[in-house]
């Protein structure tokens, strides 16, 4: 899948994400959109340099397999490690019994820091 391609899926998934009415009895599915969008935006970078991970729950592993196409490794494995933080938050909020609280506030921080180490920003107006 090319890069373009990926940047429609994220927004398709940023747009479902900003969708739900209510964000309290939506948030383990805004969660799920946000891991989606991210996995996306990653991809997008991902395949201008010729690397490409279909599977989302492996996505933390190819970044660090393939740290040679970043600025530098600390940078890989600080995107690799946001990553997986974003993955854990539904799991933490589905199994581990945490409480909703700011997940959604936290997905978007998230999700923020991974556009700002991918260098891509698709919901920038510039």
């Amino acid at each position: 899948m090319d890069k373009e391609t990926h940047l429609i899926k994220y927004r398709r998934r940023r747009k479902a994400a900003s969708n739900h009415e209510s964000i309290g009895e939506a948030s383990e599915s805004i969660l799920d959109d946000y891991r989606a969008a991210a996995g996306h935006l990653i991809n997008a970078y991902l395949a201008d340099h010729g690397v490409h991970e279909q599977n989302f729950d492996r996505l933390t592993r190819t970044i660090r397999a393939n740290s040679h196409v970043f600025s530098s490794k600390p940078i890989a494995d600080e995107l690799a490690d946001v990553y997986e933080n974003l993955k854990t938050l539904r799991g933490g909020l589905v199994y581990g019994g945490r409480k909703n609280g700011n997940a959604v506030e936290e997905a978007e921080q998230l999700l923020t820091k991974i556009k700002e180490l991918v260098g891509i920003d698709p919901d920038s107006s510039t």
